[in-house]
């Protein structure tokens, strides 16, 4: 059986935030989710959900690290204390992150009773460890990471409640500990981290830039960064500067080939800092691994997890606590055999995301991509509660070779569900019938020859959630090649020649080879359906339909005709 206890925030054993989205706001009494300290990597603290605004505050983060630094690979003791007068119940969390928000050393638990760490790289409160009279002090151990990581510092927010079982009134207060590594004396220098290419590179001819850091006492003034593809034969770059001790700085480095498409590893290292030798050498050297894409799948694109292989050839599954992820099933599915999961039924790490990124994929292919997908979902706990909960699936597009991800599509809570009723306390299977189609306009993203498509999932231990049949093919497409249509066009028509845009209706006229539901569902470039005409049994023939659009704002639509399994999108304009 599932256990989970969950309270409001504001309870007084509830005593820290979990974020699951701007108008998602959940709590957990056995501690919080991870990524809600405030860092900038986090980028979330707990007043997206409570009034008011968190204060920073000096001295609630402090250790026995000295002033001098940290050893690598040193254990230390780190403590954590919140003061208020007036209240009872304090909660917090904690993370060590470097600049790029990466985890560094280890967090080690010393009161079981008290603290725990979530998400792999947090530390946060238990029940047990919340209540104290004006203020909570929590320790913990953290073991320094190896030499060359550079400065760390623990962002911590802390929340002291006012047990008004509401949203409003508790102070919630971010403080963080900044920590230096201890420089050793004389010249030390190595590759803290390689900026470009990661994860992804689209043209052949890459110019990588890395992050040069200064890990000695001694000022870095000139060093050679050996770097190569592969097994390839090293190019030298000499960098000449003045580079202060726990200093760092980005180098672009001369341009280098890889002449296939593929995964490359890229690796980057220094040597002769200041013309001499470098007193530790452990931190000299950095690798990264890409794949290097010289052209996106042509459309259609379709991928419906039927092969044994997951995730699919060229996607990438994303798990960054190394727990619960996306995971190939056969025991539901929308069509064929087999369809993409996340337990989240039995998925505690609350707020942790997992991913799915599609091959880069030519949009330009077609003059009005769209994607969809079928998509399963139910709840755990009753959406009329006092505190729901949910878990959330937001698709996010990137025409950059990965560098950003602009946000195409989210929903969580009933809106997510596809089963009546919304929720159930048994583990989420669901039927044939139990799926639903969403559909997002690609339009805005056209012009991207190498685009890729991500699927997050941000878990809040709720119930399961599938994917099938992802599909990406233009408006005038059809779906099926065993079409149900003879012909489907829509007027008026700007894309025919000397077509007109509409201004107060449309009208759809299409012919059916044999006897099918017929569904109509108009949308806009977001992909949010604006108006539907509910499925009706309708024989072969021919049929004419009239849509009134005169409520529409000036702008670019589309209509989804759908006859049994066969999709037909047709774009439209609105003027006014």
């Amino acid at each position: 059986m599932k256990l989970r206890i969950v309270l409001f925030f504001s309870l007084v054993i509830s005593v820290f935030i979990i974020v699951n989205g701007t108008n998602e706001a959940f709590a957990n009494n056995a501690g919080s989710g991870p990524g809600y300290t405030g860092s900038p990597a986090d980028g979330q603290n707990c007043t997206h959900c409570h009034t008011g605004t968190a204060t920073t505050v000096a001295g609630w983060i402090t250790s026995n690290i000295p002033g001098s630094g940290y050893t690598p690979g040193t254990t230390y003791t780190i403590t954590a204390t919140a003061t208020l007068n007036g209240i009872n119940e304090f909660g917090f969390e904690i993370s060590p992150q470097n600049i790029s928000g990466n985890y560094m050393g280890t967090i080690v638990v010393t009161n079981s009773n008290e603290t725990q760490i979530t998400g792999a790289k947090y530390i946060t409160h238990k029940t047990a460890g919340t209540a104290g009279t004006n203020s909570k002090t929590w320790t913990f151990n953290w073991i320094a990471p190896p030499s060359g990581s550079g400065p760390v510092t623990f962002y911590g927010a802390f929340n002291c409640s006012n047990n008004n079982n509401m949203s409003s009134g508790d102070i919630i207060k971010l403080s963080t500990l900044s920590v230096t590594e201890l420089a050793p004396a004389g010249v030390d220098c190595g590759i803290f981290s390689i900026v470009t290419p990661v994860a992804a590179a689209c043209d052949s001819i890459i110019t990588p830039v890395v992050k040069l850091g200064n890990y000695g006492t001694t000022t870095l003034d000139s060093v050679n960064i050996n770097y190569f593809i592969d097994a390839n034969t090293p190019s030298t770059f000499t960098w000449i500067g003045s580079l202060a001790t726990s200093s760092f700085t980005n180098v672009t480095l001369p341009p280098v080939i890889a002449s296939a498409a593929g995964s490359h590893t890229f690796t980057a290292t220094t040597s002769s800092p200041n013309g001499g030798s470098d007193i530790v050498t452990s931190n000299d050297t950095r690798v990264s691994s890409f794949n290097l894409v010289f052209a996106g799948s042509a459309l259609p694109f379709s991928e419906g997890f039927e092969s044994t292989t997951f995730p699919p050839v060229g996607w990438v599954r994303n798990n960054p606590d190394g727990l619960t992820s996306w995971a190939r099933v056969t025991t539901a599915h929308s069509s064929g055999v087999a369809s993409a999961k996340l337990d989240n039924y039995n998925y505690s790490s609350i707020g942790a995301r997992d991913e799915l990124v599609t091959p880069a994929i030519d949009l330009t292919t077609d003059a009005n991509p769209s994607l969809s997908w079928e998509v399963a979902y139910r709840l755990y706990t009753n959406p009329a509660s006092a505190s729901p909960q949910s878990d959330t699936l937001t698709v996010y597009i990137s025409t950059d070779c990965q560098q950003t991800w602009i946000q195409i599509y989210k929903k969580y809570g009933v809106p997510l569900t596809t089963i009546t009723p919304a929720y159930s306390t048994a583990a989420f299977t669901p039927t044939a019938a139990q799926w639903r189609l969403e559909t997002v306009s690609l339009l805005p993203y056209q012009t991207s020859s190498k685009a890729y498509i991500k699927f997050v999932n941000t878990t809040d231990f709720e119930n399961n959630l599938y994917l099938d049949d992802i599909y990406i093919n233009g408006p005038a497409a059809v779906n099926d090649p065993l079409s149900a249509f003879i012909s489907a066009a829509l007027y008026p028509n700007p894309c025919l020649t000397g077509g007109q845009a509409a201004s107060d209706k449309i009208t759809i006229d299409y012919q059916l080879k044999e006897n099918e539901k017929v569904s109509i569902d108009i949308f806009d470039v977001d992909g949010k359906i604006l108006k539907s005409v509910q499925p009706e049994e309708k024989t072969s023939g021919k049929y004419s339909e009239e849509i009134s659009v005169n409520d529409f704002p000036a702008g670019i639509y589309f209509a989804r005709l759908t006859a049994g399994t066969s999709v037909v999108t047709r774009k439209f304009v609105v003027t006014k």
